[in-house]
């Protein structure tokens, strides 16, 4: 399995949960401003 699909798949379960999105948003911001 593409790693890239796997991914992807993830994501998708991810943006399904509100919560699990916004925790996840979070997290890519602190990376983003970290950066």
């Amino acid at each position: 399995m593409d790693s890239n699909d796997a991914q992807q798949e993830m994501m998708m379960q991810y943006l399904s949960n509100p919560e699990l999105a916004r925790g996840f948003a979070r997290v890519v911001f602190d990376m983003l401003k970290g950066a």
